[in-house]
């Protein structure tokens, strides 16, 4: 991509800096998910090839991708397919030839492709784009702004294809896809100076001890020594049916569905995870909040979890080793924020592309609400968002506005988190909207739809692919837009650019902090408009973004002869 003011400033210091800074950013965020998404591909190639306990449960999905990918299933164990998969998933993570990554055309519409390679912006792979960033940024007094903002766009491709999209698809095909469900946590349960200890899936043998261990003399003084008033041990289980075997000494926390909004209380200090039940994204919310993840099963763990004990102790040495973990971890958790709201949560949660079409039948249902008028537009809220009362207040007068104007919300992360708190996830909330989104949804549907963990952008862009696919549009000229409240300085940079190259236009309440680097200011607020069909806005007060995103919107459907 090349402006004018690149021909006339390429030795802007200011601007080779600032353009430096973001490309670092950006390769530090790209690298923390790709590791992720490697540990749960070579999960899934081990259990293709018997290397743990845990299964192929998504074979249907896994079917069904391998034909994407042009690996033939005929006549073909599922273990076998898996493991190709795997190869093919793992490959595209560490391609070193453009255009040859398989997952290109699998995730990204052929007119982004095109359009990427015409700009010199096609993704290799996040290894390679990645390891290219510090001969980029190895001297920022002679280095060309321009290719380094470039450079970071062309990361945002490749955070998209591989730590995303090649993290969900391993993810399904190992777990099986997600399920869109209605999960109660009882966050008031949760206390901000105690140690928590949450156990996912408990066997109930293993929970009593590891109550009566965290009750006993020994570590209740051991809690006090490192601050907590106390330890405290919590279910998450498939139902929210209560349990009968240890009810009287573990407190219910959430289903396995909602275990991701529990996380991002900050108040969970270890999680028990012996059950692949446990979905690996969940490792990557954990270690935001710097929860440990802790097993006792060491052929089955998932990645970031910790290994505790062997085959042959008892259960008491096992619960004794889990619950000094906790201290431990509370003790070095002490600056992490918890935000304990005093009331059980009522959340849908589970929302994917095929959750979707599995509810409305198919997809063209959301298409014609957004081609008739029903759903005016839709955006995608995900980044990081401040926890403090007044943002969330802000971040609610937000979306109020939005759903009043009939502007659907999909949600990741920490603002589907304030979402899920603040009773926007639930069905109830449908009277929030007006009267043709009302329309549009039925009874059972909540106005904002969680779409899961972190800065998961996959399946949000899934579905925006696909909704233009009926359409007969390219997504840039749809009403379609992304929000992330605060900029990103690293975590969540990733998904902001791979918005931006997929053509949307982001908004944001804080700007990117550029210091005097008006080109690189230009060019990521209007630059690359032309080129990409994308721009940046930022606006502080939430009533004036939620209004300009809904003009924009007006514009976009007149442009297309919508009403």
């Amino acid at each position: 991509m090349k402006t004018e003011s690149h021909i006339h400033n390429n030795c802007d210091s200011a601007n080779n800096k600032a353009a430096s800074d973001l490309l670092r950013s950006a390769a530090k965020d790209v690298a923390a998910h790709e590791a992720r998404t490697r540990e749960i591909i070579l999960t899934l190639k081990k259990a293709a090839e018997d290397d743990t306990t845990l299964s192929i449960v998504g074979e249907r999905k896994l079917r069904k991708m391998a034909v994407e990918f042009d690996i033939s299933t005929n006549g073909k164990e599922t273990n076998t397919i898996a493991a190709e998969l795997a190869d093919a998933l793992l490959n595209d993570l560490s391609c070193t030839e453009s255009g040859a990554c398989s997952t290109l055309s699998v995730v990204a519409p052929p007119e982004r492709i095109q359009m990427w390679r015409q700009l010199d912006l096609l993704p290799v792979s996040s290894s390679f784009d990645v390891s290219t960033t510090p001969k980029q940024t190895a001297d920022e007094e002679q280095e060309d702004w321009q290719k380094s903002i470039n450079a970071s766009f062309r990361l945002g491709g490749a955070f998209l294809l591989n730590s995303m999209a090649g993290n969900s698809l391993a993810t399904d095909c190992l777990c099986g896809p997600a399920e869109r469900t209605t999960t109660k946590i009882h966050l008031e349960s949760l206390q901000a100076d105690t140690v928590n200890i949450a156990l996912y899936e408990h066997i109930p043998t293993l929970a009593a001890s590891v109550d009566a261990t965290a009750k006993s003399e020994k570590f209740t003084a051991m809690a006090k020594e490192a601050g907590a008033t106390g330890i405290q041990a919590y279910g998450i289980r498939s139902t929210d049916e209560p349990s009968t075997d240890t009810s009287d000494v573990i407190l219910p926390l959430a289903t396995t569905n909602g275990i991701s909004i529990a996380l991002e209380t900050g108040a969970i200090d270890v999680l028990l995870a012996d059950t692949q039940k446990v979905q690996p994204k969940i490792a990557a919310i954990a270690d935001c909040y710097a929860t440990a993840i802790v097993t006792t099963n060491e052929s089955s763990h998932f990645s970031n979890a910790e290994f505790i004990g062997t085959a042959n102790e008892s259960l008491d040495v096992l619960a004794e080793a889990i619950v000094t973990r906790a201290i431990e971890s509370f003790k070095n958790r002490r600056a992490i924020k918890r935000v304990l709201p005093a009331e059980v949560i009522t959340a849908q949660v589970g929302f994917t592309l095929d959750t979707i079409d599995k509810h409305f039948g198919c997809i063209e249902v959301i298409a014609s609400g957004v081609i008739n008028g029903r759903i005016k537009g839709i955006v995608s809220l995900c980044g990081g968002s401040p926890s403090d009362a007044e943002s969330a207040k802000n971040l609610a007068t937000f979306v109020n506005t939005l759903l009043e104007n009939n502007v659907l919300v999909f949600a990741n992360g920490s603002p589907a988190f304030s979402m899920a708190v603040q009773g926007f996830c639930s069905s109830k909330a449908r009277e929030k909207c007006g009267d043709m989104l009302q329309l549009f949804l039925d009874a059972t549907m909540p106005p904002v739809w969680h779409f899961g963990e972190g800065t998961d952008v996959a399946q949000p862009l899934a579905t925006f692919r696909e909704i233009a696919k009926y359409a007969g549009h390219k997504m840039k000229d749809l009403p379609f837009a992304a929000v992330i409240p605060e900029w990103p300085h690293e975590e969540g940079l990733g998904a902001t650019l791979a918005f931006r190259m997929s053509g949307f236009d982001t908004y944001h309440f804080t700007p990117p902090v550029l210091e005097q680097a008006e080109d690189v200011q230009h060019f990521l607020y209007d630059g690359a408009k032309d080129q990409l069909g994308s721009s940046m806005h930022v606006v502080p007060t939430p009533e004036e973004l939620a209004t300009m995103i809904i003009t924009d919107f007006n514009n976009a459907r007149s442009t297309l002869c919508w009403r």
